[in-house]
């Protein structure tokens, strides 16, 4: 098996267990082991004496034993609800709402990503919330830009992350869900505002889904795709 941590991981050997043990731990649990870190093959290996899943006697704080963002979630998530409450169309500020309201419990640990950028518990809400903070930034310079649909496209572009990858409370993404591969975030975010958005004004909707097109690098194809409705 693999032991990791926030330093990194190791390669660990479990010797001489029941029948029954083998099946009562699962990747992604939090456990608590004791034993003695060997050199087998020029490579360091820890070899387990005791082991057990860690459990409400322990008081850990899972943040302490996985990569995680910066700041805590709950820190996170009021400061990206400011953002939400400073938008004045109140059909988009609903329909932003609605959809935060749906994926509070797993924005609160999503990773942003599998690998590399933020990819590590509360990753997606460290991302919203810096692109937020720039956002603000830019709307101040170019006073002629839309907030409300500035800020709203900054909420909703990646939040179907969240259904785009098999991620557990730890952060860690097993892999890509299949309409996460077939789809990929940013439709799967279209076709929820869609959905939310179906007592609301059909122009507040399509401005909303713009926002979401507008921000990755299919930018070109969504344009032609809007124009042709």
């Amino acid at each position: 098996m693999t032991l990791a941590d926030k330093s990194g991981e190791i390669n660990a050997k479990l010797w001489n267990i029941e029948n029954d043990e083998e099946s009562i731990y699962k990747a992604g649990q939090l456990v608590k082991v004791r034993g003695t870190v060997t050199l087998w093959q020029n490579s360091l290996q820890f070899k387990i004496t005791k082991m057990r899943l860690a459990d409400d006697t322990d008081d850990v704080n899972v943040v302490d034993y996985v990569p995680a963002a910066p700041y805590s979630a709950e820190d996170m998530y009021e400061e990206v609800m400011s953002f939400v409450n400073r938008i004045e169309n109140k059909d988009v500020k609903n329909i932003v709402v609605r959809i935060y309201e749906m994926y509070k419990e797993p924005l609160m640990t999503a990773p942003a990503a599998k690998s590399n950028h933020h990819a590590v518990r509360s990753g997606l809400l460290y991302h919203m919330l810096r692109m937020l903070r720039s956002a603000e930034v830019l709307c101040g310079v170019y006073k002629n830009l839309n907030a409300d649909l500035v800020y709203a496209g900054v909420l909703l572009h990646d939040i179907e992350k969240i259904n785009e990858m098999d991620s557990d409370d730890l952060g860690i993404v097993s892999q890509y869900t299949f309409d996460g591969q077939m789809l990929g975030h940013i439709i799967m975010g279209v076709k929820t505002i869609e959905r939310v958005a179906m007592k609301w004004k059909p122009i507040t909707k399509r401005r909303c889904c713009f926002s979401i097109w507008s921000y990755p690098t299919i930018m070109n194809l969504s344009t032609e795709v809007l124009k042709s409705q």
